[in-house]
């Protein structure tokens, strides 16, 4: 076996093990990129190593969701709790490739399942707080939750435009009652 192990790291710092007397090592890499770890030792003939190994790491970014609460909708309106809706209420401040997935709990994002059965985060209709979770090829990932509200609201015909009850600008809210 070998002895007196040499241990240095770039770009990280060693946690545990990673003394003379370790032939492993544990190290907390601060941010995603490209890293290395080398180890020198010297073997059981007393021989140094030629030179140290070195292990180049590559530490994938991890998604870093960012949450606007959205203001009150009102009904019969949705909310759109994508990174492309308009506004935008979720976005990652590491702008990872990844899949978002919906959830009712933090234990069950957490757990990854089960997820919401047919929620549609674009189209949100009814009050809720729903957990997101953003994960990666890799497996990053993050876990945030957005609440949304909403409300009942008069919608009064306007007829400003013209007198087809199908046309929403007709209406004060720009939708079209159900039921009309």
């Amino acid at each position: 076996g070998q002895s007196n192990y040499l241990w240095s790291v770039n770009g990280g710092t060693i946690t545990s093990g990673g003394g003379t007397n370790n032939n492993t090592v544990t190290i907390t890499w601060p941010n995603s990129g490209a890293h290395s770890v080398n180890v020198a030792y010297t073997d059981a003939n007393n021989c140094s190593a030629a030179t140290p190994t070195v292990k180049n790491v590559t530490v994938n970014p991890t998604p870093a969701l960012a949450v606007v609460t959205p203001p009150n909708a009102c009904s019969p309106a949705t909310v759109d709790i994508t990174e492309s809706g308009n506004p935008v209420y979720v976005s990652d401040n590491n702008a990872t490739s990844g899949i978002y997935t919906y959830y009712g709990t933090l234990a069950d994002a957490n757990a990854g399942t089960p997820q919401l059965g047919s929620f549609n985060p674009q189209l949100v209709g009814t009050t809720s707080t729903v957990w997101m979770r953003k994960e990666t090829s890799e497996g990053c990932k993050d876990i945030k939750s957005i609440s949304i509200t909403v409300v009942p609201c008069n919608i009064t015909w306007l007829g400003t435009s013209s007198a087809d009850w199908n046309n929403p600008s007709n209406w004060n809210l720009g939708v079209i009652p159900a039921g009309h």
